[in-house]
């Protein structure tokens, strides 16, 4: 499997995302249902039953959409790992792990690995991974 840097740099941000889609996802529910489940601070009169069967489509389609986002996100990074998880040399795994998965900056990422590395050892080890599995995967092994 191939993944460009752009794809790799995705991982934290789409982690972030999935918790934020949950936690709105979660307000919108108590929002809208309150702690006892009935529709609360919906705009417009009547009960609560009228209430509900009017903006019920509507939330409906929000959590649908919300959960999909989610759904999405969640492929994105199990591909993302599984592609960090193949990665046969466990040196270089945790450098991307540390980088893309942790979302440490290369400095701290040189820190935590140690030896003595500077922060572009570091990451020129994973741009010539990423750039070695281009190549291979062009040519067709």
């Amino acid at each position: 499997m191939q993944l460009t840097l752009e794809e790799l740099n995705q991982l934290n941000d789409l982690k972030k995302e999935i918790k934020e889609e949950r936690d709105r996802l979660v307000t919108l529910r108590t929002k809208v249902y309150g702690s006892t489940g009935a529709l609360s601070g919906v705009p417009g009169g009547g009960n609560n039953e009228s209430k509900i069967s009017r903006y019920y489509p509507l939330i409906a389609s929000i959590e649908a959409i919300i959960e999909e986002k989610i759904r999405d996100a969640l492929l994105q990074v199990e591909r993302l790992e599984r592609y960090i998880a193949d990665i046969p040399d466990s040196y270089t795994r945790r450098i991307f792990t540390l980088r893309f998965v942790e979302g440490m900056e290369w400095q701290d990422v040189a820190q935590k690995i140690g030896g003595g590395n500077s922060w572009k050892s570091i990451s020129n080890i994973c741009y010539r991974y990423i750039d070695r599995t281009k190549v291979e995967d062009n040519c067709g092994t």
